[in-house]
C-alpha cells in the first residue's frame, strides 16, 4: 500500500508491529487483525499503518490477504479499512494515506472503502548513478544543505508549486504559520536518513530537494518550477553528485501532472519511466466533546420540543398573550 517504502526501505509487516511498542506515536506503527469466528468462512488477516513524523497523518502501509484469495476478502478488507480509520481517529490522526500503482487491482477496493485518489505520479527511476559524478569539485555555487532556518521559506516555496486542492488533501495549507513543509527535516534519530538541498538566487530560496536514503534504494523529491531552467539543472546535478557518494543503489524520483516539464531533464540525465502511480486520502472521524451552556435548557428542548426557555426576556412575555407565544 505504499510503493515507496516498498521499493526503497522494505520491512516485514511483523517486524513493523514488534518494533512499535507504543502505536501512533511518534513514527510507530498500528497493526489491526481480523480473526474469523469459529463458523466465519472469511479469512484472517490484518491492517498495518505507520504514523508521519511530526504530523497527524499516517500511512497504510499493508493488508492482508491478497483479494485473489478467497471470494470474502474483499469484505475482510472493509472491515479492516473502517477498523483502522476509526482507530486512527480516536489517536489524533486525520488522514490515512496509501499510494499504490495505478493498474493494481486493489484500487477499486480502496476507492470503495472510503478513500478518495487526489493525483497521479508518474514514476523514474535512475539504474545506478554513473560514478564520473563523484569525480572533481562541485560546480554548484547556488546549492547548499538546507537548515533548519529554512523551514518558513521551504513552506511558501511549496505553497508557490503546488494546487490549492492538492494542498488541502496533504493537509499542507498553512495554519496559522503551524503546518510545516513536506520538505522539512527529520530528527537525528528518525529511522530514515534524509538529506535536503536548496537552491539559492539572491538570498531567496528558488528551488528545493530532497534525498531519503534506504537500505535498498533512494528517493529523489524535488521542488522546482519547471520554467526556470538553470535553477532545475543546477539542482538536480547536484542530487546525483551527492548520490554518487553513497551505497550504489537504484534512484526513484516520482513527478506529479503538474511537473511534467521536469521529466525530460530526468531523461537527460538516464532516468527511465518505470510506472504510474496513485495516491489517495481517507480522512478521519471521531467523538468530540462541546460544552453546554445550560443542561436544564438542553433538556427541556429535548423533551417537550417548541417549550420556552427562560432566556426569553421577561418584557417579551409581556407583550403578547401566552397562547400565542406557545403557539
Amino acid at each position: 500500500m505504499h510503493v515507496e517504502r516498498r521499493l526503497a526501505r522494505p520491512q516485514s509487516p511483523l517486524w513493523v508491529a514488534m518494533g512499535a511498542p507504543l502505536p501512533w506515536h511518534g513514527t510507530g506503527a498500528a497493526t489491526f487483525l481480523h480473526i474469523p469466528n469459529g463458523d466465519e468462512t472469511a479469512p484472517g488477516g490484518f491492517v498495518q499503518g505507520v504514523k508521519r513524523f511530526a504530523r497527524p497523518e499516517a500511512d497504510v502501509t499493508a493488508i492482508a490477504p491478497a483479494l485473489s484469495v478467497q471470494s470474502q476478502t474483499e469484505g475482510v478488507w472493509q472491515k479492516l479499512l473502517e477498523h483502522i480509520t476509526m482507530q486512527a481517529g480516536e489517536h489524533g490522526i486525520q488522514r490515512l494515506y496509501a499510494c499504490l500503482e495505478t493498474d493494481d487491482g486493489a484500487l477499486d477496493t480502496l476507492i470503495a472503502g472510503g478513500f478518495v485518489p487526489y493525483i497521479q505520479e508518474t514514476l523514474y527511476s535512475l539504474g545506478d548513478v554513473p560514478v564520473s559524478l563523484a569525480a572533481g569539485e562541485p560546480a554548484w555555487p547556488h546549492v547548499r544543505p538546507q537548515l533548519e532556518s529554512d523551514s518558513f521559506a521551504l513552506q511558501r516555496l511549496h505553497n508557490l508549486l503546488t494546487p490549492p486542492v492538492i494542498q488541502q488533501a496533504e493537509g499542507t495549507l498553512i495554519n496559522h504559520g503551524e503546518t510545516p513543509s513536506p520538505l522539512d527535516l527529520r530528527n537525528w534519530w528518525q529511522p530514515e536518513h534524509v538529506e535536503g538541498l536548496v537552491y539559492v538566487r539572491q538570498d531567496e530560496i528558488i528551488a528545493a530537494a530532497q534525498i531519503r536514503r534506504g537500505r535498498s534504494a533512494h528517493w529523489l523529491q524535488i521542488l522546482i518550477d519547471p520554467s526556470d531552467d538553470s535553477a532545475a539543472h543546477e539542482l538536480l546535478d547536484c542530487c546525483l553528485y551527492t548520490l554518487a557518494h553513497y551505497r550504489n543503489r537504484p534512484v526513484y524520483c516520482a513527478l506529479r501532472s503538474y511537473q511534467g516539464q521536469l521529466a525530460l531533464l530526468l531523461q537527460e540525465r538516464r532516468f527511465e519511466t518505470t510506472t504510474a502511480l496513485t495516491r489517495l486520502v481517507r480522512h478521519t472521524t471521531r467523538m468530540a466533546k462541546s460544552p453546554v451552556a445550560s443542561r436544564s435548557k438542553e433538556l427541556i428542548e429535548i423533551t417537550i420540543p417548541g417549550l420556552l426557555t427562560s432566556d426569553i426576556p421577561y418584557s417579551d412575555l409581556n407583550a403578547a398573550p401566552l397562547q400565542t407565544l406557545f403557539e
